[in-house]
Formats: C-alpha cells, sequence, structure tokens
C-alpha cells in the first residue's frame, strides 16, 4: 500500500499518515464537532506533538488515539501534559521509531519546537 497523507478536516493543524498497517498522528488537537477524521478505535503507531496549544494537543484524543503498542514524542510542556506515556524531545534532539527518524528543530513561529520526519 502507498505511503498516505490526510490533512484532518479540523481547521487547525493535524495530519495522519497510513504506510501500510502503521499510522502515524501528528498534533491531534482542535477538530469540528461534526467531524471525526479517524476511524472509531484506530490506534497510532506513533503520536507527535509540537507543542500544548490546544489547536494541537488534546489529551482525551491522545488517550484514543494510543493502543498498546503507540509511541508519543511531544515537546517538554507537551508531554507534561499527556502523562507518564508521552516521550519529551528538546530542539537538537532526535529519536527514532521503525525506521522514521524525529528530530526535533526551533520553529520560527514564536520560538515553539517544531517536530520534523525526514
Amino acid at each position: 500500500m502507498p505511503l498516505e497523507l490526510t490533512y484532518c478536516v479540523s481547521e487547525r493543524s493535524w495530519f495522519r499518515i497510513r504506510d501500510g498497517g502503521d499510522v502515524v498522528h501528528i498534533d491531534p488537537g482542535h477538530m469540528r464537532k461534526d467531524v471525526l477524521p479517524v476511524k472509531t478505535g484506530e490506534k497510532a503507531a506513533l503520536i507527535l506533538v509540537s507543542h500544548s496549544h490546544f489547536d494541537h494537543l488534546k489529551r482525551d484524543l491522545v488517550e484514543e488515539l494510543t493502543g498498546p503498542g503507540t509511541r508519543t514524542i511531544a515537546a517538554p510542556k507537551a508531554a507534561r501534559s499527556i502523562g507518564v506515556k508521552a516521550e519529551a524531545i528538546v530542539p537538537g534532539g532526535q529519536m527514532e521509531y521503525k525506521g522514521i527518524v524525529v528530530r526535533a528543530v526551533h520553529a520560527a513561529f514564536r520560538r515553539r519546537l517544531l517536530v520534523l520526519l525526514y
């Protein structure tokens, strides 16, 4: 199955990437009440959160997307908000998950942390 990138209709910043059976969610935050961008019961392999603003992080949504094998990587403040299951990453930090390299850099927007995939 080819790589599938979905901009979730949330009026904000939420992206979903599917590669075969693995699903990556980036900034699962604010969403319109009339839109459900994920299948009920679908669990993420990887969740990335760039910062803790409501439009980039909705804790109950992260919990809903989290399964037994989910890895959550987030900026430090967002990781503290999510709780013990989240790993903090700081600018200059790098982590790998199933061949996906996650590198944190400073973003130009108000010095927020931006998580990049490559």
